[in-house]
């Protein structure tokens, strides 16, 4: 024996549907837009760390170079400063 259906229930079956697949696409939506800002974020983050340690190693470098004309006390060669009056009468060195 079926039971009726009065004529206000017809078609609430695909209306939650709907409703219930809307939301999920939401979801979905929402979860893809979030998943490439983080892709984003970490290769930007990526690229600003490789750049760092880049410029940390070429510092390094650098001042591996400098303490190398130092080593056994030696003294850097080429023209000294001119210590005679500095920071007057527009000597500013």
């Amino acid at each position: 024996m079926m039971l009726s259906r009065s004529n206000d229930e017809k078609g609430f079956a695909l209306l939650f549907t709907l409703m219930i697949l809307a939301v999920m696409l939401s979801l979905v939506g929402a979860y893809s837009a979030i998943s490439r800002v983080e892709l984003a974020t970490t290769a930007s983050t990526r690229q600003s760390v490789n750049g760092f340690y880049g410029a940390e190693a070429g510092l390094n470098m650098r001042a591996e170079s400098v303490r190398d004309i130092f080593l056994g006390y030696n003294v850097p060669s080429g023209t000294a400063p001119n210590p005679t009056n500095p920071c007057t009468a527009g000597n500013m060195g």
